[in-house]
């Protein structure tokens, strides 16, 4: 399990970051922070990077997934951005340099089993987007393309499916439907219904965890997976984000090293909570804090529990919140 795993990353010039150095948890990483601060930059830099085969000198394209040319992540004012990561116990090096050239060195450590899951659902916008993301400038990032080649697919069968089912359960039953592929479309099932709902008349919070039904039936997401999840709680109702947390912590215990960008309170204290409450026998949890430090360069702390992170705009505008409620309650007694 531990083979397949990213254990750090150092930045330096890259987009909002000026020098950072991340080491990770084997299980879940979590990003907080403003907008604007890098967490998407962070998940999208990874990804882009240990899902790519790079060959021993050449090209890298990471700004695709940036809608960007490469010379444009380089940091304002700088020459060139460089990107270390370790990775499988392998470390690499990578260079973007300002003149659209991107050189590589290092050795090759290329890990095929990535899934990203952007903030966009990809069940509503499923057909024929592969052939089109390849024909036309759409203006989209390539992890939607990814996503939705990840999508596609036969269900696992037998053993393997039965590995898997447990989750698949778990999420039909938040959900109260299947998810069904029919000529090129997705559709949901649901119990109450005795016809099959087209994915463009669910909710958007509903297609994103119907997708994540498929993706764990088809394999693409399975025990030696690298997630990267990008605000993974945007459009779902505050009583799924329970489920969100389970559904989390149980790709971890099986092996999934998760990365999570995220803006929501609940999210983050649930996950939280089985690290403070459940002594020790919760996965490997790390949060990372993104603020901005001294010329709006971003900068991070991490810690184990949300308790011990001193920057968190989250907690921050709750408790500001919880101040006006009490404010406005002593002002409505005069």
């Amino acid at each position: 399990m531990e083979d397949h795993k990213i254990q750090q990353l150092r930045l330096q010039n890259f987009t909002c970051f000026e020098k950072v150095e991340m080491t990770f948890s084997s299980g879940i990483n979590v990003f907080i922070g403003e907008n604007g601060t890098g967490k998407t930059h962070l998940l999208k830099i990874l990804y882009g990077l240990i899902s790519q085969k790079a060959p021993e000198f050449g090209m890298i394209d990471v700004g695709a997934y940036f809608v960007s040319r490469n010379k444009e992540l380089i940091r304002k004012g700088t020459a060139q951005a460089k990107i270390d990561i370790i990775a499988n116990k392998i470390g690499s090096s990578y260079k973007l340099i300002n003149g659209n050239r991107e050189s590589y060195i290092g050795r090759d450590y290329y890990y095929k089993n990535t899934l990203f899951i952007p903030v966009i659902e990809m069940l509503t916008w499923y057909k024929g987007f592969p052939s089109l993301y390849e024909q036309f400038d759409l203006g989209l990032d390539k992890t939607l393309r990814d996503l939705a080649i990840a999508l596609d697919g036969y269900p696992l069968k037998g053993n393997a499916l039965l590995e898997v089912e447990h989750f698949v359960v778990q999420l039909e039953n938040a959900i109260n439907a299947k998810v069904l592929k029919r000529n090129d479309r997705f559709y949901f099932q649901f119990k109450k219904d005795k016809e099959a709902i087209a994915a463009t008349m669910v909710a958007n919070g509903i297609n994103k965890l119907g997708q994540l039904i498929r993706l764990v039936q088809n394999g693409r997401l399975s025990k030696n997976t690298i997630l990267f999840w990008d605000e993974p709680e945007a459009g779902l109702n505050p009583r799924y984000i329970n489920v969100l947390a389970s559904f989390i912590q149980a790709l971890a215990k099986e092996g999934v090293q998760v990365f999570v960008a995220t803006h929501d309170y609940l999210l983050i204290h649930q996950l939280s909570f089985t690290k403070e409450y459940q002594n020790g026998q919760a996965s490997n949890l790390k949060f990372f804090s993104l603020f901005k430090g001294d010329e709006e360069a971003t900068e991070i702390e991490s810690a184990e529990t949300l308790n011990q992170i001193e920057n968190n705009p989250i907690l921050d505008e709750y408790a500001a919140l919880h101040d006006l409620e009490l404010q406005l309650y002593k002002e409505s007694l005069k």
